[in-house]
């Protein structure tokens, strides 16, 4: 048994020490396997503050006529921020004993505005308009595409949005 595997070692080596390595013959043999081109993922570069973004005002509420001097009303507009994350892990062991590990965590933020109309006379009513804004981050993000002969670096440019607490405006209005 030892003498055939010491046979078979000497064989392997015999066949590796005259393959061609070093020249001409081994690069047309082995270059194309050897140079392929290398494409990494995208990766975080760096981020810049682009600012707010603000939506055009949406009318969110009419009240109705008062009916006498000194009424007034109330407008309330809230947003909720979940954040979470889950994973789980599974595996068997023996075609047996089977295992599954999970977990979650879990954040939830909710937040609100509110404004009250001052006092209206009879015969006015309020419209409230909502107005949402958003933070924007620039983030840029690289890759490497490397080749046989260059190295490119290649850039994407995405953009984040961050909702920030809305704003209601108050517009009071006649009875015609």
């Amino acid at each position: 048994m030892l003498k055939k595997i010491v046979m078979a070692f000497i064989a392997i080596s015999f066949i590796l020490s005259t393959a061609p390595l070093h020249n001409n013959e081994a690069l047309a043999l082995y270059g194309p396997i050897l140079s392929r081109p290398v494409k990494t993922d995208w990766k975080y570069a760096y981020k810049s503050n682009a600012g707010v973004k603000k939506s055009a005002p949406k009318l969110g509420y009419t009240s109705g006529v008062a009916n006498r001097t000194g009424e007034s009303v109330s407008r309330s507009l809230g947003f909720d921020k979940t954040n979470s994350i889950s994973a789980s892990v599974s595996g068997n062991l023996f075609k047996t004993i089977q295992s599954e590990i999970g977990y979650s965590i879990g954040k939830t933020k909710t937040k609100g505005v509110s404004h009250n109309s001052g006092s209206l006379r009879k015969g006015e009513y309020v419209k409230f308009y909502e107005n949402r804004s958003y933070q924007v981050t620039k983030v840029t993000l690289q890759r490497r595409n490397d080749s046989k002969t260059q190295c490119i670096i290649e850039n994407k440019v995405v953009y984040t949005y961050k909702e920030q607490e809305p704003q209601i405006t108050v517009k009071y209005c006649k009875k015609r």
